[in-house]
């Protein structure tokens, strides 16, 4: 299978179920990517202290 270069983790997400894949424990995964495409920017917000632990914990369990 030969996909399009993509960041859109929603676009990702849809190419791995469609070949077959369970991903349910990664579909978390998905609220990360508005934190990384805004951190990437200068005078963007820094997430709340609570927010920045819950998008921890959503990537330490992805990546388990």
């Amino acid at each position: 299978m030969v996909a399009a270069k993509t960041h859109s983790i929603d676009h990702l997400l849809l190419i791995i179920e469609e070949s077959g894949m369970d991903i349910d424990e990664a579909r978390e995964a998905i609220s990360l990517f508005d934190h990384a495409v805004e951190a990437r920017y200068p005078g963007s917000e820094e997430p709340a202290p609570e927010e920045a632990k819950e998008a921890l914990g959503i990537a330490r369990e992805t990546l388990e």
